[in-house]
This record gives structure tokens, sequence and C-alpha cells, in this order.
């Protein structure tokens, strides 16, 4: 489908801080035709600058809003990552009307395939949370308490139906990495037309260390975010198996909870003493790109697609990327051809051996041919015509 002088473009958004940069894009390639929809419960923002006057919907508004909404001009419908708000406003749309889900990654993996029978955590993050005893003894149980107080699509039931429905409904999806999609097309047993796009640009993201010298550190970082999919104690069983001299970093500033923070460093600390630091407050951007030129090695143990971004500043850098077989971002990443090695396998025995100036240089070099900005902008422009 052409865009015409007519056509609109319906932008689903939440509060995220790349969605801006994201939106500038489709600005730039369909200037004055995007139309901005947020969907949070409150009117305050984190990350929103210049759409924060936008139209805000939520469950209180929700069903009013689309009965009174104009949909006699819109080409596309596209939901910048899926939560449930979101996913009923497209249930809602015309059928003639495109739409075309942009996955982020938990909405996809945590939201809906987790539920679906999609493992994604190793310690099961019903231990670190409220009422964890009853939570892990009686799942079903407590999903149909809350779902009694209201809550919507607490239950397994409630959630595998809406997926249903809702990957019955979309066109199309946009991705960060092929392995979304055919993940996607496995629980859906529906195919997808879909596109590359990646929500920020590598020169903007990566800042001072644009056409930087590739690394020389020697400590080993492993994740980057105390989130539980970040899997930290999986990584801990197979590092204790091997021996290596590196200091281990512990990226713990965002994500999971306190109790799952400190069970992670009181694990690692007990293996390895004296040999963890870790990083546990938010720092800024530039700061945090710093401390990448102190790494060799990293490992992301991730069983769902996340924390690209960071594995790509890595591949740019020239630090040696380790991550689970498990993931379907590995299988990707190995499938374009990046040197990317396995936990599971014997490479993990040489996480102190650096990459090779060679290897360094194809990674890099690699990573700037699939993922430039340029090629970002022509997918979306292929895809949206």
């Amino acid at each position: 489908m052409k865009v015409k002088e007519t056509d609109k473009i319906v932008h689903l958004i939440i509060d995220h801080q790349v969605i801006e940069r994201s939106l500038g894009i489709f600005e730039a390639l369909y200037p004055g035709k995007n139309e901005i929809i947020i969907f949070e419960k409150k009117d305050t923002y984190k990350h929103l600058h210049k759409y924060a006057k936008c139209q805000r919907v939520n469950d209180s508004n929700l069903d009013k809003f689309v009965k009174s909404y104009d949909f006699s001009n819109v080409k596309y419908v596209i939901s910048h990552y899926m939560n449930f708000w979101m996913a009923e406003f497209m249930l809602k749309v015309p059928h003639h009307i495109h739409c075309c889900w942009e996955i982020y990654g938990y909405d996809l993996y945590n939201q809906f395939l987790e539920h679906l029978g999609l493992s994604i955590y190793y310690t099961d993050p019903f231990k670190f949370q409220k009422y964890s005893w009853f939570r892990s003894r009686f799942p079903k149980l407590f999903d149909r308490l809350l779902s009694f107080r209201g809550v919507k699509y607490a239950t397994k039931k409630q959630k595998s139906n809406l997926f249903n429905r809702i990957t019955e409904r979309i066109d199309s999806v946009g991705v960060c990495t092929a392995g979304d999609v055919r993940i996607l097309e496995k629980y859906s047993k529906k195919q997808f037309p879909h596109f590359i796009f990646c929500n920020y640009s590598l020169r903007e993201v990566f800042g001072d260390l644009w056409d930087s010298e590739f690394t020389e550190g020697n400590s080993i970082m492993i994740g980057n975010s105390a989130s539980f999919s970040n899997n930290h104690l999986y990584v801990l069983e197979y590092m204790k198996r091997i021996n290596f001299d590196s200091d281990i970093v512990l990226t713990l500033s965002y994500g999971g909870n306190s109790r799952y923070r400190d069970t992670v460093i009181k694990a690692y600390n007990k293996a390895f003493p004296g040999r963890i630091k870790t990083l546990l407050n938010y720092i800024p951007l530039h700061e945090y790109n710093q401390s990448f030129m102190g790494y060799n090695s990293m490992v992301m143990a991730a069983w769902r697609q996340e924390s690209i971004g960071t594995i790509m500043l890595a591949f740019y850098l020239g630090i040696k990327v380790y991550m689970s077989e498990k993931s379907p971002l590995y299988s990707s990443f190995k499938e374009e051809g990046f040197k990317v090695y396995s936990i599971e396998s014997n490479e993990i025995e040489h996480i102190s051996i650096p990459l090779s100036i060679e290897d360094k240089i194809y990674n890099r070099n690699l990573l700037l041919n699939i993922y430039n900005e340029q090629g970002i902008i022509n997918n979306v422009r292929e895809h949206f015509r």
C-alpha cells in the first residue's frame, strides 16, 4: 500500500526512552501524516517531551475513545510495543486498515509467550516477589484471585486468548531481529510480513565512542540489568566450571528488585571472592558507554531477545560476546555472520582470551553494514510505501 496525500498513520506509544527518536523517522518520511496516541495511566511522563501533549488512552476511556474516533483517513495503525490496552484498541480498528506491531521484547516474550510455555527464566521470579511462597505453590489460584479482583488478563487462559486474537488481527510486524518473527510465527501458527527496525541510531547511542579505538579491557561484564530474564545465576553455573583470571562486573542498576539483586551479588561473591564489582546506581549514558572500554568479554544469558543495544555496542568496540543458545537473538546474530560465542559450549573456557584484531574489525564492519541508519529508514519506507 502506498501512503497518499490524505492518508494518516496512527502510532500507539508508551512513555519509553526511544520512542520519540523512532517517531522522528516516520515524521521525516511522512511529514504531517502521523497521529500519536499515548497509552498510559498517568499524564506525567519521564521520556515523552515533544509528544507529551498528545491524546492519552487507558482502561478508563478506551471504549468511549474508539467509538468516537474517526478512522476514515487512516491507512496504518502501528503499535510501538503492545500492552493490553493497545491490543484492545487494535482489535477495534476497522479490518480494512493495516495493523502493524513493532515488537520491543518484553511485550512478546514476557507478556505472552512465557505464559504459553516458552521458558525465559532460569530462576523463578516468584521467589523474589511479594507473596512468593503462595504464588510459587499455587500459581493458578493466585492468578484467579487477581482476576476476581478485577485485574485484566491475569490468567494464562486470558493472556492466551488475547494473544490469539491480536496475532490474528495484525497484518505485519517490525522487529529488531528475524528471530522474533520466527518465534511469533511458531506460537501464532501464522506467517507475517516484517521489516527490521532499530529504535536508535548507532551513532547517537554510541555517542563519544563513535570512531573510537577497540577496547583493551580485561574485565567480564555479566548482564546489563537486574531483570530476572538476564539469568545471572544460569551464567554462574557455567562460570564456576572454568578457570579464568578476569574480574567480573555485575550491571544491576535497573530492573528486577532488591531481593534478586542481593541474591545474585551474594552468589557471585561466594563463588569468586574479591573479584566481583557491582554497578547498582543509574548513571548517564555517556558514563555507561565509557565503562565498556574496560571489558574484554560480555555474557548476555537472556533466553529471549533482550539487551540488543548493549550487544551491538560490544560488537562495535571489539568486545567478545557470549550468549545462550536458547536465545533467538543468538541464532539471528550467528546467521548474520557475527563472531558470537555460546555459553553452553566449550567456547566458554576461552572467555578471557580477547578477539583477534581481525575479528574485532569484522564484527564492527558487519554491524555498520546491517544496522546502519539509512538501511533502517529504507526498511520503513519500503514497508509503508
